[in-house]
């Protein structure tokens, strides 16, 4: 399968289903259901309904009354919220610890509350406060409701070389906090870097995020398939930092040229690939991308984590120093 069988763009008509610990397989949706769409749509409004009315007496008397829904998963689900006592909106992350896995529970949401308590910058969404309720876990936060660099991409497709430009200046700035900290994302996607109405970006997402002591590298295997450098697919310990390099210049990579630069139907020829930097950029947008990005995402696409450039070099490449 080649680059251009897939449409970034049209991230709505494409689940990825993990059926074992290395094999991914891709369906497509048919746009058409158009009825059946709305049924899902009229049964989802009702579980909002439900989960809004379930939750909220414990929660007014935290202070906080919830609006609406704006996303859901399997066990979390956020909705907006007034702050009652700071008469501010926020988001509040709604987590049934009752449907949650031991994994998560013990791991990675303890791993989140602690990592996003250390950071506080303006390309980090911003967390207030926590506690628990009868029926949840809730995590008080920053609103930002303009949608993600996914939805971005769905909606407007490619970016231009400029736009990308302002677009990820943020980004690479709360990253190089991060790393400054010596704390790695490590699962940087187009879905977790989230815009504000002003257009502001802010990473979010913690639960796999490591503190890391800036010696002993790193083992577990964890991201998403798309964004993987790599190490991450050979198994072996890996620099957490190198990883968000490698991750954010998939992102750029998607953004600019609208299609991965990797297919992941197929871990080992993926990897191939990566090794073999057998990539290129996609022939109809190539012309509108410079040659000081194109060689940024060279650099930050190098399947040779030692040699990768170090987002502190990042921010000093002409590409991201040019004026807007």
């Amino acid at each position: 399968m080649s680059t251009k069988d897939v449409e970034v763009s049209d991230v709505t008509r494409i689940r990825y289903f993990r059926t074992n610990n290395r094999d991914i397989k891709i369906s497509k949706l048919d746009p058409r259901q158009g009825i059946q769409h709305e049924i899902e749509q009229a049964l989802e409004n009702k579980k909002s309904n439900q989960l809004r009315n379930d939750h909220q007496r414990e929660l007014l008397e935290k202070g906080y009354k919830l609006r609406n829904i704006i996303g859901s998963g399997s066990y979390a689900h956020v909705f907006r919220a007034k702050d009652l006592r700071q008469s501010m909106e926020v988001a509040l992350k709604l987590i049934e610890l009752d449907k949650c896995s031991k994994h998560y529970k013990d791991v990675c949401l303890r791993n989140e509350i602690y990592v996003i308590r250390e950071l506080s910058h303006e390309n980090i969404v911003h967390f207030y406060e926590a506690f628990n309720t009868s029926l949840a876990y809730v995590m008080v936060m920053e609103l930002v409701d303009a949608g993600t660099f996914a939805d971005l991409l769905k909606k407007n497709g490619p970016v231009s070389d400029d736009r990308a430009r302002r677009l990820f200046r943020g980004v690479f700035f709360g990253v190089d906090y991060m790393h400054q900290k010596l704390i790695a994302h490590r699962d940087l996607k187009l879905e977790n870097i989230l815009l504000n109405r002003y257009g502001q970006p802010k990473i979010s997402d913690f639960s796999l995020s490591l503190i890391w002591d800036g010696k002993r590298l790193a083992t577990d295997w964890c991201g998403t398939p798309p964004y993987f450098a790599p190490e991450i697919l050979q198994g072996v310990p890996y620099n957490p930092l190198a990883y968000d390099v490698w991750s954010l210049g998939v992102c750029i990579f998607i953004m600019t040229n609208d299609t991965l630069p990797f297919m992941f139907v197929d871990y080992q020829e993926m990897l191939q690939k990566q090794l073999n930097r057998d990539w290129k950029f996609r022939t109809r947008y190539e012309r509108f991308i410079s040659e000081d990005l194109k060689q940024l995402i060279r650099a930050m696409l190098d399947p040779d984590n030692s040699n990768r450039i170090k987002i502190s070099d990042l921010l000093q490449t002409r590409w991201l120093r040019a004026i807007v």
